[in-house]
């Protein structure tokens, strides 16, 4: 009897591991195609879609079959990695469907990916989805040619390191300066890192010493129909009730603020706030810090990506940040406020988030003079001698 193989795709999951504690972060959602056919491999499936011009149709089949599979089989707390093309999704369509908490799923696009060709259009499909709530990785990385372009097209959230750069790596010298290169790049950029390809303990004693803290291959669980158990990593991004209620107490009383859980998702908003930024609570509460409209740079006026701006570099380090920052509202002329960014702590001295205070700044005077002190500083930098 006759069947269509793009109507019997099926998900599998493979878990992605803490290198040292083995604990499970999250799942990737892996698709195969029916099981004893020639199409069950994702590459043979693939290219049957190309020939029959249903890559479309396929990748909307296996959003909904790997949503389904989630909601069915994975713990509650894990992460949600999915694989997307941003060719097929328009920029409305939620691409990971309706249920599964976009804070927890993580939409990969492939660094072999033509959209790479296309990177204006790429940012704004890489855009479109941010504003949904989704983190994104860069999968594949270190396997093409794209490398530096793919990174700066799309500043990603997690790279994952292509399985070609593991393989073997204990051994090779070539291959532990190009990863390491690699986490330094990711470290100093706040990406967190996630190695593919690791079968065995050697390779994965050897990431853990380069500073690369996820794994996925294996040696931890090969793709399964249902996901492998175990404990899952303690989340640092959940802020439950008592957390909430520890931010909003942080809130100071008087002025424009916002508090973020760990997972940068936006849990107060203050009467100051949404009159500074003309934002009422509603529409921004429960978003992630970097959709509130804030384009963050830093006390030279120079751009920083959203991961990089005050508020982020007190979750990463538990300390106090200033920054200058420039808003533009709903298309009005650009005002420019001060930021400080502190932490919040827990009664055992745990981070459970920060608050972030904001207020008009006399900014554009301030980068003018920061500027100028900084090409001071670097031409007398480039004076002294070797």
């Amino acid at each position: 009897m006759w069947t269509d193989p793009l109507l019997e795709i099926r998900t599998v999951w493979q878990p992605i591991c803490d290198l040292r504690s083995e604990d499970i972060w999250g799942y990737e959602a892996l698709t195969r195609g029916p099981a004893g056919t020639p199409w069950e491999m994702p590459a043979a499936l693939f290219e049957l879609a190309r020939f029959e011009r249903r890559e479309p149709e396929l990748e909307e089949a296996m959003r909904r079959m790997g949503m389904q599979s989630a909601m069915r089989d994975l713990p509650q707390g894990a992460v949600l990695f999915a694989n997307a093309d941003a060719r097929f999704a328009s920029p409305t369509v939620n691409p990971g469907g309706r249920f599964w908490p976009t804070g927890r799923t993580v939409l990969e696009i492939s660094e072999r990916s033509p959209l790479f060709d296309e990177p204006e259009a790429l940012k704004a499909q890489v855009a479109a989805w941010r504003a949904q709530g989704y983190r994104i990785a860069l999968d594949d990385f270190g396997s093409g040619y794209a490398g530096q372009t793919a990174l700066l097209a799309v500043r990603p959230d997690v790279i994952k390191i292509d399985a070609k750069l593991v393989t073997g790596i204990a051994q090779d010298p070539w291959r532990q300066a190009m990863v390491l290169s690699i986490v330094r790049v990711a470290t100093a950029l706040d990406i967190a890192v996630i190695a593919e390809g690791i079968e065995t303990e050697t390779e994965r004693d050897e990431l853990e010493a380069m500073g690369v803290r996820f794994g996925q291959g294996y040696l931890f669980g090969r793709p399964e129909v249902t996901p492998r158990g175990g404990r899952l990593l303690e989340q640092e991004d959940a802020a439950g009730p008592e957390r909430e209620a520890l931010l909003c107490a942080a809130m100071p009383r008087q002025g424009a603020a916002y508090a973020v859980d760990r997972g940068r998702r936006i849990v107060c908003w203050n009467e100051g706030a949404a009159q500074l930024a003309e934002m009422k609570a509603p529409d921004v509460v429960g978003k992630t810090c970097w959709l509130s409209g804030l384009d963050h740079r830093d006390a030279f006026g120079v751009r920083l990506c959203f991961f990089a701006c005050p508020l982020e570099a007190t979750l990463r380090t538990g300390k106090p940040h200033l920054g200058v920052v420039s808003m533009r509202v709903r298309g009005a002329e650009r005002r420019w406020v001060a930021m400080r960014a502190a932490p919040v702590r827990d009664g055992e001295g745990n981070i459970v988030g920060a608050v972030e205070t904001f207020a008009p700044s006399r900014a554009p005077q301030d980068i003018a003079e920061s500027e100028l002190q900084r090409d001071a500083a670097a031409r007398g930098a480039s004076r002294q001698p070797s």
